[in-house]
């Protein structure tokens, strides 16, 4: 007699504990049986089976499978199966303790809350970077108190998280930056563009145009009225020489972006 299939199932609820052995047996060839065992688990297994004489494989698969979708309907489950994955339930988040705790995180310039356990172990900058991705308005009057208090990287956080929060004394402190002789280039095109972000129409297209004094002469009249080609053309003659320090250039470009030189940036 060979064992062809085997399946055990376990069965717990309250105070039962129960086994169930189902077994798909060749007798000879062409003739097979399903036969069952069952049990209070570490008890003595009693026997039966569901074919009081051979059938044939297909058949005998019929019945070993009905009888394990019975078991496992009333319960039972499979213990030689993989377990199904557990749920992954993702954490809930305390927004408003996760804001306060930024907030006092830039009041402290530590992290000295433990509000947030997110936030407990943030650098400063972290925590200004942090408060420009959830737009915390009332961050703006911290982020400002900041200004200078740091290295450049300092700045460049702040500069950028304002941005994104906007507020009362955002724009002002933004064109200070933006102006200081202190702040080195690397910096300074990050407050110009918080300032495009927050400014009305007028003012985008005041600050493109101070941005386009920085470009070449031969490049300054094109960025005002000339055609996207031929800004394009001139473009492409002011830097074929491969002077590196001419690839300046592209980044005032870029904060131009209006309709004649943005093709150029394509």
């Amino acid at each position: 007699m060979k064992l062809i299939k085997q399946t055990k199932l376990l069965y717990q609820q309250g105070s039962s504990d129960k086994v169930y052995e189902v077994d798909l047996y060749e007798i000879a060839p062409g003739s097979y049986v399903v036969n069952f065992r069952y049990a209070k688990r570490g008890g003595n297994l009693k026997e039966g089976t569901k074919t009081t004489q051979a059938v044939t494989l297909v058949k005998a698969q019929q019945i070993f499978d009905k009888l394990v979708a019975e078991k496992v309907k009333k319960g039972y489950q499979d213990i030689g199966a993989a377990p199904a994955p557990a749920k992954r339930i993702k954490p809930t988040i305390d927004k408003e303790a996760r804001k306060l705790s930024i907030l006092q995180h830039l009041v402290n310039k530590t992290p000295s809350t433990r509000l947030s356990r997110e936030v407990e172990i943030w650098k400063l900058e972290r925590a200004i970077w942090r408060a420009g991705e959830l737009k915390i308005a009332e961050a703006t009057s911290l982020l400002v108190k900041l200004i200078g208090t740091g290295e450049a990287l300092r700045d460049y956080s702040i500069a950028w998280a304002l941005g994104w929060c906007g507020g009362e004394g955002a724009i002002p402190a933004l064109i200070k930056l933006y102006q200081s002789s202190q702040t080195p280039e690397f910096v300074s095109r990050i407050p110009f563009e918080a300032l495009l972000k927050l400014s009305d129409e007028e003012t985008k297209v005041a600050l493109q145009e101070e941005m386009i004094e920085f470009l070449p002469p031969q490049l300054q009249n094109l960025a005002r009225n000339g055609s996207a080609e031929s800004f394009k053309t001139e473009l492409l003659t002011y830097l074929e020489n491969g002077n590196y320090k001419k690839i300046a250039a592209l980044d005032k470009i870029y904060q131009i972006n209006n309709q004649y030189v943005r093709p150029a940036l394509i």
